[in-house]
């Protein structure tokens, strides 16, 4: 997601939950490596994880 400004500070403000829903799409999609950039934190990943593992990439 875009950071928001806060009190001077970069916020990133989507939580996992706004993760999931995007890479479930990309998955769906055909997309096959999906990670993070600016403001991911462990718990976007582990979402990530979740996500692949559910939908049972292989290849």
């Amino acid at each position: 997601g875009l950071p928001v400004w806060e009190n001077g500070r970069e916020i990133y403000s989507e939580d996992s939950n706004f993760i999931q829903d995007k890479v479930e799409r990309l998955y769906q999609l055909g997309v096959k490596i999906v990670g993070g950039c600016c403001g991911t934190t462990p718990d976007h990943i582990h979402a990530i994880k979740k996500i692949a593992n559910r939908i049972n990439l292989t290849e």
